[in-house]
């Protein structure tokens, strides 16, 4: 039997929709975890006078395999050897942080690449993202890019990752489509998808680059990059050492810890004062500086000795779909916030589609408005429950028409009916646990509409929380695998709670709680 419960908007939980990748994964167990401990890299900052703080984190707990899984550079060179371009004398501290250009903010949010190394497609768009809001100077424009579908058709794999030079090249000859077309599911499943499975009319949905650039190309040439990073973000590479994981704050400098692989990230600043780059990860939010890190020129890393830029085509205006923006949940009356930045703009009209399994696209409903800026209310009440995609389209200067990117939402007005159960696999759970074990989970709200969240629970004798995780990509179906040795041996009590959070409030499932006992103490950590 599984527990089931509602709770209104007001009092809902807010819950931190954290690194899904450490409990969705299918990765194989293992003793050893991948990154030095937090207090030992601490201590060998401090011996080293370096300038940054380590602290535990979600990627610091996994083992070797796993985050090796995610460091998704193939043929990453080492960097015991380095070409170094000469400095120009400069008597000027600059800063240049694309988040705060002029009290504006233009980096796209942060995102996790879960269980699976598709880092090079995460920086990839993130690069571009950030760079068609600098482009069309809309800070707020924020366009969401398919990361799995730039990734799947491009030639990437899960299992041994991608390069950032294809992915590059990739864009300017293929595109990508939005993420709606390809919501990114790798990160919890591990498994990378075929390109067939993205939407039918992804031709008409894609973005491309004009061209890419390497503002370095095997050397280290900080102030080639600076120069580069006055127009957008670049991709990079770097080499990710095991106390990189346990990053927290300040400014990187590798000081402890072997090589673990080669990783892909958008630099999207640099500061003279600190003499660092200002880097967005893909490992979620947790992560260092919110999801952020400074990392030192003078890292061993390789960071910048290999850069990619984009060029974005100009244009004359954008038709944007500002709410709802994202993977949402609707119920009851909503309003879509919808904006064309052309000059002599006549009417936006607001088509909701409904993507079938076939991939095809009904459209269900047309709202319109006859202003450049407008809020078009919409009873969601009139739709059915399930999947929907939103697009915009502008017809301007005497019947010129542009369209939006589509945005996805769920429409939810029943009655309801949470279900959510969880099996170990192979594992007795009435004995002492090691290692990494594994749950089969299966979960619905009684439609295709599936549960907003799913929560892992780990809470000592004391009723005092000890470790939680959480996904907000479920499926139907999902493997949840657990690390046990995240927790000091001891009885804890573990259980599942499924979400389904609407404007209107939340439904709560509860699977039972459980006793187990971890015991890791007698094993190499």
């Amino acid at each position: 039997m599984t527990k089931q419960y509602s709770k209104t908007g007001k009092d809902a939980l807010s819950i931190s929709l954290v690194a899904l990748a450490v409990i969705f994964s299918l990765g194989t167990a293992q003793k050893s975890e991948a990154a030095v401990p937090a207090d030992l890299v601490n201590q060998a900052i401090q011996a080293k006078h370096a300038q940054w703080k380590a602290k535990e984190n979600w990627v610091s707990k996994l083992s070797q395999d796993q985050i090796k899984r995610m460091l998704g550079v193939t043929e990453m060179k080492s960097t015991d050897a380095e070409f170094i371009a000469p400095r120009r004398k400069s008597l000027l501290n600059e800063t240049v942080d694309w988040r705060n250009q002029s009290g504006m903010n233009f980096v796209s949010p942060i995102l996790n690449q879960g269980n699976c190394g598709s880092c090079v497609s995460f920086a990839t768009v993130a690069t571009l993202e950030t760079q068609v809001n600098i482009t069309a100077g809309i800070p707020g424009l924020n366009p969401a890019f398919s990361t799995q579908a730039l990734f799947a058709c491009g030639g990437g794999a899960c299992e041994f990752g991608w390069m950032p030079q294809l992915a590059a090249k990739f864009l300017q000859t293929n595109g990508v489509p939005d993420e709606a077309c390809a919501p990114y599911t790798m990160g919890s499943t591990g498994e990378t998808v075929a390109c067939s499975s993205i939407c039918k009319d992804a031709d008409s949905r894609t973005t491309k680059v004009v061209s890419y650039s390497h503002p370095s190309t095997g050397t280290q040439d900080i102030d080639g990059v600076k120069a580069a990073l006055k127009h957008g973000p670049l991709i990079t590479t770097l080499m990710v050492y095991q106390d990189f994981l346990t990053y927290s704050s300040g400014v990187y400098q590798h000081v402890t810890g072997g090589a673990l692989g080669g990783h892909a990230v958008s630099i999207v600043g640099f500061d003279d004062t600190t003499r660092s780059w200002i880097i967005r990860n893909s490992w979620g939010s947790e992560w260092g500086e919110g999801g952020f890190a400074h990392i030192s020129w003078d890292d061993t890393s390789g960071i910048s000795n290999n850069t990619w830029g984009l060029t974005v085509p100009d244009q004359q205006g954008y038709v944007t779909i500002q709410n709802p923006h994202g993977r949402v949940f609707l119920a009851g009356k909503t309003n879509f916030q919808v904006e064309s930045t052309f000059a002599q703009t006549e009417k936006v009209d607001v088509q909701i589609v409904r993507p079938s399994d076939s991939g095809a696209s009904d459209a269900v409903k047309t709202i319109s408005c006859t202003e450049s800026k407008c809020s078009l209310g919409l009873d969601t009440a009139t739709l059915k429950d399930g999947y929907y995609q939103a697009v915009a389209t502008a017809s301007y200067n005497g019947g010129k028409q542009s369209r939006s990117e589509f945005e996805q939402f769920y429409v939810f007005n029943g009655a309801a009916k949470l279900s959510l159960t969880s099996s170990p696999k192979g594992v007795d759970l009435s004995k002492p646990l090691t290692d990494r074990i594994e749950f089969n989970l299966a979960s619905s709200t009684g439609t295709e509409v599936p549960l907003s969240s799913i929560i892992f629970h780990v809470q000592d004798e004391k009723g005092q929380e000890a470790f939680s995780r959480s996904t907000d990509m479920v499926l139907s179906n999902l493997t949840m695998g657990w690390r046990t040795n995240a927790v000091p041996d001891g009885r804890y009590q573990i259980w599942f709670t499924g979400r389904l959070t609407l404007p209107t409030g939340e439904s709560v499932v509860e699977t039972p709680k459980i006793w187990v006992t971890t015991k890791n103490s007698s094993l190499q950590r």
